[in-house]
């Protein structure tokens, strides 16, 4: 018996999506961008999916996209970051255990004038929070943090209804690599 043990890389589709995808893949395939109407129909269950997206994370319809998978979608977020805090800062921090689509990123982003901090992990891949502190400094990383300080309470698990204030690096690193031995 074969035990895949990989699914943080890639995993099987799951027998209702292969059912709700079946017709794209036989008689509905048309590009969506396409201007003829099984391409607008195309389109308007794009649109449909990415509403349903939308209204399950509370987030706009426009605030999400899609992309071809991790790696792009990796790539992606991490240079809109770069380009849209730039003026803030030109400091990014990441760890040498990364994917490579977060690494190769980052090489790219070091050749257009950004400084990249590797982290090192443990033998359990955990970050030291004392090394992420000495990285840290008034650079993208802060600035992404202080405008999605809404996020921040969403993942320490309080309510985002509350008046909420940014939280002090300490808990930024918390809420970074989890549960981090203090002796590591």
């Amino acid at each position: 018996m074969t035990v895949y043990m990989d699914h943080a890389a890639t995993t099987s589709t799951h027998p209702e999506v292969i059912r709700a995808m079946q017709p794209y893949f036989h008689d509905k395939f048309a590009n969506p961008s396409g201007i003829y109407s099984i391409a607008k129909e195309n389109r308007r269950e794009i649109e449909k999916c990415r509403q349903m997206i939308a209204d399950t994370l509370h987030a706009k319809k426009d605030e999400i996209y899609f992309t071809a998978g991790g790696s792009e979608g990796d790539n992606w977020a991490l240079k809109e970051i770069a380009d849209t805090y730039s003026k803030k800062g030109r400091h990014i921090i990441t760890t040498k255990l990364e994917h490579h689509g977060i690494l190769h990123t980052c090489e790219y982003l070091e050749r257009h004038g950004f400084e990249v901090a590797y982290l090192d992990v443990d033998m359990y891949g955990r970050v030291n929070p004392v090394q992420v502190e000495r990285a840290i400094r008034n650079s993208i990383e802060t600035a992404w943090v202080k405008g999605n300080r809404d996020a921040w309470k969403a993942l320490a698990g309080q309510s985002i209804q509350e008046n909420a204030t940014r939280p002090t690096n300490r808990e930024m690193i918390s809420l970074l690599v989890g549960s981090v031995s203090k002796e590591s």
